[in-house]
C-alpha cells in the first residue's frame, strides 16, 4: 500500500562509501517482495519464527517486512548480545531462520547452532561474509524471483489482526528474558494512534539509530513508512 501511495519517493536513506543513497518506496516494495517469496521458497510457513541479528540498517527493515509478508514472526535479537544470549532467543522462540549482519554476528550463531535443533537457515546480509553453509541476501532474493506473486498475495491475505508479528525480548535483568508477543493489530493500532498526533509528516526525514530490536525503534519504523516520510540509517 505504501508503495502505491508514495512510489518513487525516498523511503530509506543510507550511506554507501560516504555518500547518501536513497531507496524509493517502489524499490523497498520490490526488495521485500522478493525476499518474502525467498522465505516461502525455503519452506517458511505462517507462524514460523525468523530472527534478525544486526545493527540498524536497511537490510533489517527488508528482513522484517519480508518476514511479515510471508506470514511469519520476527524474533528480534540485540546486536550486542553474546553468543549465549543469542542462543536463548533462538532456542526459546524456536526460530527456523535467522538473518545475520556479517561475520561477527555469524560467529555467534556458529558457536551455538549445534544446540538449536529448530534452526535450518542462516541468511547473511553482507555478501562477502556468506559461505557454503549460509544463504546470502541476494541469493534469497533470487530464489524469490522464481516464485509466483500470487503466493505472496495469499500469504498477506491470510494475516489477521490477531496474528502474531513480533516476539520482543526483555533485557533479562530479572532473568530469564521474557518474550513479549505482539500482534499485527497491536502495531496497527499504535501506528494509527501516533499518526493522529502529527509526530512525523510526509516530507520529513527521521534519523533512526536505536537498535531495531527495540520496541520504540520498531514503531518509529512503522510510523515513518506508513505516513510516507523517510528513514535515514
Amino acid at each position: 500500500l505504501a508503495s502505491a501511495r508514495y512510489g518513487g519517493k525516498p523511503a530509506l536513506k543510507h550511506k554507501v562509501g560516504g555518500e547518501w543513497v536513497d531507496v524509493s518506496y517502489q524499490q523497498l516494495d520490490r526488495t521485500v517482495t522478493e525476499l518474502a517469496l525467498g522465505l516461502v521458497d525455503l519452506g517458511i510457513e505462517p507462524g514460523d519464527r525468523v530472527s534478525i541479528l544486526s545493527h540498524t540498517r536497511p537490510e533489517w527493515t527488508y528482513a522484517c517486512f519480508a518476514t511479515f509478508a510471508a506470514g511469519a514472526i520476527v524474533a528480534s535479537i540485540y546486536q550486542t548480545n553474546s553468543a549465549e544470549e543469542c542462543h536463548y532467543v533462538l532456542h526459546h522462540s524456536g526460530a527456523r531462520a535467522v538473518f545475520v549482519e556479517d561475520a561477527e554476528q555469524l560467529a555467534k550463531v556458529r558457536a551455538v547452532e549445534a544446540d538449536l535443533p529448530a534452526l535450518e537457515f542462516v541468511i547473511v546480509m553482507e555478501p562477502a561474509d556468506a559461505d557454503g553453509s549460509t544463504i546470502s541476501l541476494e541469493a534469497l532474493r533470487e530464489r524469490g524471483l522464481g516464485r509466483p506473486q500470487a503466493e505472496l498475495e495469499e500469504r498477506v491475505d491470510g494475516v489477521t489482526p490477531d496474528a502474531e508479528c513480533l516476539f520482543i525480548y526483555t533485557s533479562g535483568t530479572t532473568w530469564p528474558p521474557k518474550a513479549c508477543e505482539l500482534t499485527h493489530g497491536n502495531y496497527r493500532a499504535i501506528t494509527s494512534a501516533l499518526e493522529t498526533q502529527d509526530i512525523v509528516r510526509v516530507d520529513e526525514c527521521v534519523y533512526l539509530f536505536l537498535p531495531l530490536a527495540h520496541a520504540l525503534a520498531l514503531v518509529v519504523q512503522f510510523l515513518v513508512l506508513d505516513v510516507g516520510a523517510t528513514i535515514a540509517y
